[in-house]
């Protein structure tokens, strides 16, 4: 899809001058090139992605400032968010008791200040009438934060949970089936009619996720959304897109 153009009249949280801007399909924040790598395919323009393996750090007012030009210049129609979950993870509240607590708290304190950029983003794209999607494991106690609470109790916001493996998630060289139970906060009926109550219906062994394979730490291999996870979210998110 070729971009379109459109003039800015984004309420003084966007820019506050009147410009013509080039506006973008889909946009990625906290995470590499995942969907936008892809969404050509599927007819939506990419826009950019902001991770810090390409070396913006979101932690920092550099890093948040660049997404906020993006998001102000370039207008997309939906951004994919999957802030670090670390913090929030069962491991890390199972390792509190053994961490020093004044760098549980910082770390903590860190966490959610992304979490908290993360949910901002998605209230930026609700007000102004475009998509969002935020993704964390369903076991998460980030579902519990009151900010993200907030946003779960939005009109017109979705919850939906799913386990990875119907969308094709297997562990390296053993190819066994990883359940990875994760959970979407989005405004997309078409991608909840996809992912939504998507439960296992495996009926071979699942491979916990923990311990490495052949030297490949499950942990971090189950952080890449593999092929059909990303097609099947192209899908539902190009369908609420018209052209």
């Amino acid at each position: 899809m070729a971009a379109s153009y459109v003039h800015s009249d984004h309420d003084s949280e966007d820019s506050s001058e009147d410009e013509c801007m080039v506006q973008v399909g889909l946009s990625e924040v906290f995470t590499p090139a995942r969907l936008t790598a892809r969404c050509r395919a599927f007819g939506l323009e990419p826009g950019e992605n902001f991770d810090i393996v390409n070396g913006c750090d979101l932690g920092t007012i550099e890093g948040r400032g660049a997404v906020q030009r993006h998001l102000d210049l370039h207008a997309p129609k939906c951004v994919v968010l999957s802030p670090p979950c670390t913090m929030f993870s069962r491991l890390m509240a199972s390792n509190r008791s053994r961490m020093d607590p004044d760098i549980y708290n910082q770390r903590l304190a860190h966490g959610r200040s992304l979490l908290h950029f993360a949910i901002a983003i998605c209230w930026k794209q609700l007000r102004r009438g475009d998509y969002f999607l935020l993704e964390h494991p369903a076991s998460a106690d980030s579902w519990r934060e009151p900010q993200m609470l907030k946003l779960m109790r939005a009109t017109g916001v979705i919850v939906s949970t799913f386990d990875q493996c119907r969308f094709g998630l297997k562990a390296p060289f053993t190819e066994l089936p990883i359940q990875k139970k994760t959970r979407f906060v989005h405004n997309m009926p078409a991608v909840d009619q996809l992912f939504g109550n998507a439960m296992c219906q495996c009926v071979v062994p699942h491979q916990h996720v923990e311990g490495s394979i052949c030297g490949v730490k499950l942990s971090t291999y189950c952080q890449v959304y593999n092929e059909v996870l990303c097609q099947a979210m192209l899908h539902g998110i190009r369908a609420e897109i018209p052209l």
